[in-house]
């Protein structure tokens, strides 16, 4: 079963490995692309626990948010994406810098999303659980 599970895994990273292609640096949706496979590799992370795609996982997200700049309308998005996976990374190794950080990303995202927001609730749960 966990061999099935992994070769799943592989075929959607292999997927969104080639759509991240058709959507070069400068694409207007490469952001999407970028977003989808950090989703998948985070996903093979969360079954598998392989440090190394956590780590890609962090690096595609900071990529994701350096095309959501501030302004972008769903920049909250990827604050909050990033801030899971610093979270993650500061339970698998304690450095505190994740930590810090996540709590900052979490913060930013939740100022973007102000009483109202239909998602502010998973801002607050987010920052609930870092600072806990």
């Amino acid at each position: 079963m966990a061999d099935k599970a992994r070769a799943a895994c592989k075929r959607r990273i292999k997927v969104r490995r080639r759509a991240l292609k058709r959507h070069p640096p400068g694409d207007k949706r490469r952001f999407v692309a970028l977003s989808k496979l950090a989703s998948a590799i985070y996903d093979r992370y969360v079954r598998f626990r392989s440090p190394e795609d956590l780590e890609e996982t962090i690096q595609l997200c900071r990529a994701t948010l350096d095309l959501r700049p501030p302004g972008h309308p769903r920049r909250h998005h990827s604050l909050q994406n990033l801030a899971i996976y610093l979270r993650d990374r500061y339970k698998l190794r304690g450095f505190e810098d994740d930590l810090e950080e996540a709590i900052r990303l979490d913060r930013e995202a939740l100022n973007l999303r102000p009483p109202g927001h239909p998602d502010r609730h998973r801002s607050l749960c987010s920052l609930t659980v870092d600072l806990l």
